[in-house]
């Protein structure tokens, strides 16, 4: 099988492609999609919530439900 392109990312094999499909690099595959996962990422984020926290913002809980409405006037 020669090389293809799938969502940007260069495939070599079939494994390849049903990782790209998913959005997931092939060349990094603990990565996530997008790369989310990624630890230039995790740290990023890591930082910017303890900066948010040094200036005494609330962070957001991860508790809550996808797709759930948000009653703003509540």
């Amino acid at each position: 099988m020669s090389t293809q392109i799938v969502n940007g990312y260069p495939c070599r094999d079939c494994t390849d492609v049903d990782l790209a499909k998913k959005r997931i690099d092939p060349a990094h595959p603990k990565d996530g999609p997008d790369g989310v996962d990624a630890p230039h990422r995790k740290a990023a984020r890591e930082e910017q919530t303890k900066n948010l926290q040094a200036l005494g913002a609330i962070p957001l809980e991860a508790s809550g439900t996808v797709g759930t409405r948000f009653n703003a006037l509540a």
